[in-house]
């Protein structure tokens, strides 16, 4: 394929007629205007990016103080924490060791040898004084022979 070029010579200024004049200066004007629609939005664009920067900047400067004053409210019971999770600790210590304690006692007192052997020592008090009994009966008995 072959692309012919044609060129046409710059009009004579002094050929111009009024209606081309017309026809120059609203191609000049809609350009300019375009470039000071451009102009504007460029600088709307800028505006809603300082805008959009001074919100952002903003929040974040709220969400610090937030930030700094929760950190204050945790340094300020952070001791009365510690306290409280060292006592915690203490307590369940002592209760693990006081539960481990139960099994045993429980044990002991579930325990029920104590009746037999209760009635073992009844049955030798019993037979412990009837002895003494006998013995004071002997002894009234007896005679003596030193008396």
């Amino acid at each position: 394929t072959t692309t012919t070029t044609t060129t046409t010579a710059a009009p004579n200024p002094e050929e111009i007629t009024g209606a081309e004049e017309k026809l120059v200066h609203e191609a000049l004007d809609t350009i300019v205007t375009r470039l000071h629609q451009d102009i504007l939005a460029a600088r709307k664009k800028h505006d809603d990016a300082v805008a959009e920067y001074k919100k952002q900047a903003g929040e974040a400067e709220q969400a610090k103080g937030e930030w700094t004053a929760a950190d204050s409210r945790l340094a300020a019971v952070k001791p009365g924490y510690q306290l409280a999770v060292e006592a915690e600790d203490k307590a369940e210590k002592k209760y693990l060791k006081e539960e481990a304690e139960v099994a045993p006692a429980k044990a002991a007192a579930d325990d029920t040898t104590w009746q037999e052997e209760t009635k073992k020592l009844k049955a030798a008090e019993a037979a412990i004084a009837l002895l003494r009994v006998q013995v004071e009966k002997l002894n009234a008995e007896y005679t003596h022979p030193s008396k």
